[in-house]
């Protein structure tokens, strides 16, 4: 298989409830992702020296706070032996279907990913393995859970899987309050009571050690006013425009 241009998926459908479309894409045997809502300002990276970078883009530049534009490295796990059926992890998202975004039209090619049920999320891992494609396809649908996303061969020869599957997830309400010069908090919730569709989407990322996957969730949320805010009726929790938050991973099974 020669090295393709990536690809970029989304979990939802075309015209109904979708997260925000990711793309990932390869320069030789480093890989690279970034959501399209983001993609502008940040991105992640992960090499084949085993570093990897959350950092901001060139074009967005380094802030006055900090040395470099990165803002997050850590060491990936090295990848098992070819036959051990296993992989290194190193980025998991997770897309709970309660908190997905009415859909947006899309100019460029999406591979759609299906939603998981209500009150589950879909988790979609993204793998280095020297297994090869046959192995990896095998092994997955043995699983009955993963599913193939996209396979790429690496010049190397490490081999870049992207899958999915669904998993339970616990709905829980997330207010980020009026800061920053912002005018209006925003409430990322399954609970819309207004009808908005959840516009607005968000990514929470963990500081992932070395031998982590980086694992990140990402929510749909819309604007609130404070009347409607003391009328939402259903507990939550405020989260500050500066933090960053989420889950964290290691080897990881096919």
């Amino acid at each position: 298989m020669a090295q393709t241009n990536g690809i970029r998926f989304a979990v939802g459908t075309a015209d109904g409830p979708q997260a925000s479309v990711w793309r990932v894409w390869f320069n030789g045997d480093d890989v690279y992702a970034a959501s399209r809502n983001g993609a502008q300002i940040e991105k992640l990276s992960f090499h084949r020296s085993g570093i990897c970078r959350k950092a901001f883009t060139s074009e967005y530049g380094t802030p006055r706070s900090l040395q470099d534009r990165a803002t997050l490295k850590w060491r990936r796990m090295p990848t098992p032996a070819a036959g051990d059926g296993k992989g290194s992890r190193v980025l998991s998202l997770a897309f709970p279907t309660d908190f997905l975004s009415a859909s947006k039209p899309i100019e460029k090619a999406v591979t759609w990913i299906a939603p998981a049920s209500v009150g589950r999320a879909t988790i979609v891992d993204m793998i280095f393995t020297n297994d090869d494609f046959n192995f990896v396809a095998r092994e997955l649908e043995k699983s009955g859970v993963r599913k193939l996303v996209h396979f790429e061969p690496l010049p190397g020869g490490e081999n870049f899987v992207v899958c999915a599957n669904n998993e339970q997830w616990e709905n829980r309400s997330v207010l980020m309050p009026a800061s920053h010069g912002a005018k209006s908090a925003i409430m990322f919730s399954d609970y819309d009571p207004a009808g908005t569709g959840r516009p607005i989407r968000l990514s929470q990322y963990k500081n992932p050690k070395d031998g982590d996957a980086l694992l990140m969730q990402e929510l749909g949320g819309f604007k609130i006013a404070e009347d409607a805010l003391r009328a939402f009726g259903r507990p939550y929790r405020t989260l500050i425009r500066d933090q960053v938050i989420a889950h964290g991973g290691d080897e990881m099974p096919f």
